[in-house]
């Protein structure tokens, strides 16, 4: 089996991921800068629903990414196929750094952005510059796990993904080697994880 093929695009889960986008990235104007006095002065209700709502979009991108994820490394989950256990390095550090390129662009942009902007005056929601060991956390995604701010919000979510991916991956591996487990494993084994690596 091929663990990293690519299955053909599904349109429906293209317009839930641009349009989950939109909402998320209105969320976050809304509740950072000064976009969101604006805002709330000239569309008030609009500007509330977004703020208490827009988040929603956050459960559309988890759900997403799992279907997508299940389609690529478990497409037949009652059968035991995936990838073979030396192949779940690679595909983790393929999944980082096709999130680690875009990520990693948009934060050079922001903090860019930020310096350009304490240049020009100051704003309380304008951040201070990173430390380097701050910005390489937030390059590597462990901030959170080092203790290191966030370097822009809605960041957090990049390496969220990332771990669950890891750990999807992680659990169809082990699914593979299920027919190696001792006997008592394999009672348990076959019948819990395709509860755990679910259908697409």
């Amino acid at each position: 089996m091929n663990a990293v093929s690519r299955p053909a695009p599904v349109p429906l889960v293209d317009w839930i991921k641009g349009l989950a986008s939109q909402l998320i990235m209105w969320h976050h104007f809304l509740w950072y800068g000064p976009l969101g006095v604006a805002a709330a002065t000239l569309w008030p209700e609009w500007a509330d629903w977004l703020r208490q709502h827009g988040r929603v979009a956050v459960q559309c991108f988890l759900v997403v990414g799992g279907f997508l994820s299940a389609r690529s490394l478990a497409p037949r989950p009652w059968h035991v196929q995936g990838p073979d256990p030396r192949e779940w390095f690679g595909l983790v550090w393929r999944r980082y750094w096709r999130l680690a390129r875009p990520y990693g662009a948009a934060l050079l942009m922001a903090l860019a952005c930020a310096w350009l902007a304490r240049q020009l005056g100051q704003d309380p929601d304008t951040p201070a510059a990173p430390t380097e060991w701050g910005l390489l956390a937030n390059l590597l995604f462990i901030h959170d796990l080092v203790g290191e701010p966030a370097l822009s919000a809605g960041f957090w979510y990049v390496a969220i993904d990332l771990q669950l991916f890891a750990l999807f991956a992680a659990l169809v591996v082990l699914r593979q080697q299920q027919p190696n487990l001792p006997r008592p494993f394999r009672c348990w084994g076959y019948p819990l994880t395709p509860l755990l690596v679910p259908h697409t």
